[in-house]
């Protein structure tokens, strides 16, 4: 059986722990918002040429 996933809770949550710190949802299955965490990565991770 799964479970109901509330993406309200999951946000609050989130803003909760990571307090300024930057975060986002993805779907990787349907690549939703994949190109923000690929773009974080190049940027604050120095892959970047």
């Amino acid at each position: 059986m799964q479970g109901i996933i509330d993406l309200k809770v999951i946000d609050q949550d989130t803003k909760r722990m990571r307090k300024k710190l930057p975060y986002v949802f993805t779907n990787l299955k349907k690549g939703t918002n994949l190109n923000k965490v690929i773009d974080f990565l190049i940027k604050k991770g120095g892959l970047n040429d």
